[in-house]
């Protein structure tokens, strides 16, 4: 490289260029008092790379002819090197997530930010909280609504068994006595080999039901005739239980047996009555409601009549009843036919070694209609084709063509000619030819 000219001696290292000519950016040479033209200072990144050559008359630098170029490093100082900032420490930018309960990670995206200014931001994640303790203030009402519903609510009594609803009681699942007797309600009376059946329902005026277990409970049946039937039921071995109030009662069927019953059933129920009185000792206090539903049967353990009652005159009367209720029938639909005669009875007559009553009559009666599945009852005063008068006449249900067919099925049946004969039945006809013998 080329010397400098202008005097001086080049300094040993390029390093100590700048120390040697005495320049700092902006300053004038003190030698000529020219001011240098100003050269942009390069950045510390770029390496400046220049061509020097001394002017003989003065320090500025001229381009020499065909210079010779030279990279060189200046020797930093103080002034020109800037000091070293150290940055902050970057933060991480914090990522916006969904709130999640046990603090991991939610799935779901963050909220998006308004998209444009003044828009109402969306919910934030944090109202999650909120919305789970109203569901669960709300599950807790429902279910102290639930347990007051089903403890002392209209729902105390969901879930106990279907007998104890059946039998209309507070839920206990058991029937106890009543102050107030049953009330019975005839539903149908009929004539059975064991004697007067008489069916009534039962029904209670509490609500808890009631049990018969009295060992003397005095039932009469009554008509608008008289008395049909009595006696005294001992319950005491063999209790019954009543459902409660507003329940469809428990059906009893109380069979009369002969000397017990004074009527027959006639026309039916109607304006039947039936009378409850319990003079013993009740043994049992409550029944299970289950047991208080299905049908049940008793018959009277001792003979009952009630006072001032006149038995003989019931019995008549209800024979009475039954003729008439029987000619109505057969003047419908049997009159001018042949029937087969099974007795012909009246109080006082002796006869198959007894002296008989109306009592007896009514028993014979009520035995011929169980045996031959129907039989009817005349008084021979309603009747021409009877000679006497005051006769209680028995006759089947069943007609024939003719008088010989009737005998010919009394004795096929084992009757003789003293207690079965074929008669025609006339509201007309007189008393001959209306009767056939066996032979």
């Amino acid at each position: 490289m080329p010397d400098i000219q202008g005097g001086g001696t080049r300094p040993p290292d390029d390093r100590n260029l700048l120390d040697w000519m005495k320049w700092q950016p902006g300053t004038q040479n003190t030698q000529s008092g020219r001011t240098p033209p100003e050269k942009p200072v390069p950045h510390a990144a770029e390496v400046p790379t220049e061509s020097f050559a001394a002017d003989a008359a003065t320090t500025q630098f001229v381009a020499a002819a065909e210079p010779t170029q030279r990279i060189f490093t200046p020797k930093p100082t103080l002034s020109t090197i800037a000091p070293e900032v150290t940055p902050p420490p970057t933060q991480p930018t914090p990522t916006v997530r969904a709130w999640s309960p046990y603090g991991e990670p939610s799935p779901y995206p963050p909220p998006a930010p308004p998209p444009w200014p003044g828009a109402p931001a969306p919910r934030r994640a944090d109202r999650f909280p909120i919305i789970v303790g109203a569901m669960v203030v709300v599950i807790l009402l429902a279910i102290g609504v639930g347990t007051w519903a089903l403890t002392i609510g209209p729902l105390k009594d969901w879930g106990r068994s279907d007998s104890n609803v059946a039998a209309g009681g507070t839920g206990s699942g058991t029937v106890t006595v009543c102050a107030i007797t049953p009330t019975m309600t005839p539903r149908s009376v009929s004539l059975t080999p064991s004697g007067l059946a008489v069916t009534v329902t039962a029904t209670s005026s509490c609500a808890d039901g009631d049990v018969l277990s009295n060992s003397a409970t005095q039932v009469a049946v009554s008509a608008p005739s008289g008395l049909v039937a009595s006696g005294s039921f001992d319950f005491s071995s063999t209790p019954i239980a009543i459902p409660g109030s507003g329940t469809a009662g428990r059906d009893i069927t109380m069979t009369f047996p002969s000397g017990s019953y004074f009527g027959l059933p006639g026309p039916g129920v109607a304006g039947m009555s039936v009378s409850v009185n319990p003079v013993g000792t009740a043994t049992t206090q409550e029944l299970p409601a289950a047991s208080a539903s299905a049908p049940v049967s008793a018959s009277p353990s001792q003979t009952y009549v009630p006072a001032g009652t006149d038995t003989d005159q019931a019995v008549v009367q209800s024979l009475r009843a039954q003729a008439a209720a029987d000619r109505t029938e057969i003047l419908a639909a049997g009159n001018n036919t042949w029937v087969a005669q099974l007795s012909s009875k009246q109080p006082g007559l002796v006869a198959d070694g007894k002296t008989w009553t109306n009592q007896d009559i009514l028993d014979e009666f009520a035995s011929n209609y169980q045996r031959f599945s129907g039989a009817r009852l005349l008084w021979s005063d309603d009747w021409p084709v009877f000679s006497s008068s005051g006769w209680w006449v028995t006759i089947t249900s069943q007609t024939f063509p003719s008088g010989q067919a009737a005998v010919s099925w009394c004795a096929q049946q084992g009757f003789d000619r003293d207690h079965c004969i074929g008669k025609l039945i006339s509201s007309t006809a007189g008393p001959a030819g209306t009767t056939v013998y066996l032979p």
